[in-house]
């Protein structure tokens, strides 16, 4: 796809650089307190008390980083670095313990002091954006803490991955240890050290041996402490989502590692792409791993995904229809989500039969739309 007849693509970027950047900083951070706000209500209206996520804190943190180095928000640097002083003021560490806090409120009392395997993940992941806007020691030094904190507490010497908390609880999940590969390719992109490949490896060998399932092709979501497939139906739980995030994954983790793309990306591709997408072309929610509609509702961020996913496709020459599917997932995704005020933010989630359920705008998606409009962007060569 060459840079002419993407209207949709032109639209969507045009959307992220001028309305949603500069709504989720004159509106969503909290310039009195600050912090970043978790959500909007239904009628658009920022909701400052509302107690704050760590992770949401890290997303943003991410999102206002990446757009700093791409130069589509001028204030956005300045804004990362604001974000990151008040996370590592507030939620690292915050009692005394190494690690991320789960919850803060926002007047910045400590609300929930769990560590949590996801919390964890993006906490690097804002790390990792942060060091490359600012590689000092500091941050380096933070990077280095959390890590050895993860070794010592969360790592699964028996049978892989990282515990799902301290302390451990179950199920154990699938999606943490996705975005612990992701934090540990973010952390060598922004370091250049091998070392983070190889702990990326990890958890693709955890992939490769526990999370998919060859005898159907899915990937299951709830596992036991063994990592294990939960019996019954909870067990057979697949999000065509997290496949289509998956196979982005392994796409990137191939290009940064210069290795031959890894089979499963395009086997997990393949599958959801077969089994969950609906009538309509949008992403179901959940179905079971012989392909049965699980939960036929759908939300926003699958769609990011399979953008992504199939940006990574074209990227790699692997399908001739991956540009097409692009554009045509915008085309659909910008309609059906963001055509709310305030202009620039979003709503998250409809039932099977069409109807909003939900429809706050909530911070925590930001990370899952700006990152399908960098990598669209990248790959198909918009500036």
């Amino acid at each position: 796809m060459n840079s002419r007849g993407t209207p949709a693509v032109d639209s969507a970027l045009a959307w992220i650089r001028g309305s949603a950047l500069p709504l989720w900083h004159l509106r969503g951070w909290d310039a009195r307190r600050g912090g970043f706000i978790e959500r909007f209500d239904a009628a658009g209206s920022a909701e400052a008390d509302a107690p704050r996520r760590m992770r949401v804190q890290a997303r943003q943190i991410y999102v206002y980083a990446h757009a700093a180095l791409l130069g589509w928000y001028e204030p956005a640097a300045s804004l990362a670095l604001d974000g990151f002083a008040w996370l590592i003021d507030h939620c690292w560490a915050r009692d005394g313990r190494p690690g991320f806090v789960h919850l803060v409120g926002a007047d910045g009392g400590l609300a929930d002091g769990r560590r949590d395997a996801y919390d964890q993940a993006f906490g690097l992941l804002a790390l990792a954006w942060v060091y490359r806007l600012r590689p000092d020691a500091q941050v380096r030094g933070l990077i280095d803490a959390e890590l050895a904190y993860l070794d010592s507490v969360f790592e699964d010497g028996t049978h892989g991955g990282w515990f799902e908390s301290d302390p451990p609880a179950l199920p154990r999940r699938q999606n943490p240890q996705m975005h612990a590969f992701e934090a540990m390719l973010a952390l060598h992109e922004a370091t250049g050290e091998s070392l983070f490949l190889e702990r990326a490896r990890r958890f693709l060998d955890l992939l490769e041996s526990r999370l998919h399932d060859p005898a159907t092709g899915a990937l299951h979501e709830y596992f036991d402490g063994g990592f294990r497939s939960l019996p019954g139906t909870e067990g057979r739980i697949a999000e065509p989502g997290h496949h289509f995030e998956w196979a982005w994954l392994l796409h990137t983790y191939a290009r940064m590692a210069g290795v031959a793309i890894h089979p499963l990306a395009g086997a997990l591709y393949d599958w959801a792409a077969r089994h969950g997408l609906d009538a309509a072309g949008f992403v179901m929610d959940e179905v079971l791993d012989d392909g049965t509609p699980h939960a036929a509702s759908i939300r926003l961020w699958p769609h990011t995904e399979y953008i992504k996913a199939n940006a990574a496709r074209h990227e790699a020459g692997a399908c001739s229809r991956a540009a097409g599917n692009v554009e045509a997932m915008w085309a659909r995704f910008m309609p059906r989500f963001t055509e709310v005020e305030p202009r620039g933010g979003w709503v998250d989630r409809f039932d099977a039969q069409g109807r909003l359920t939900d429809a706050r705008r909530l911070a925590s998606s930001f990370y899952h739309v700006f990152g399908a409009a960098a990598e669209t962007a990248r790959v198909l060569g918009r500036t």
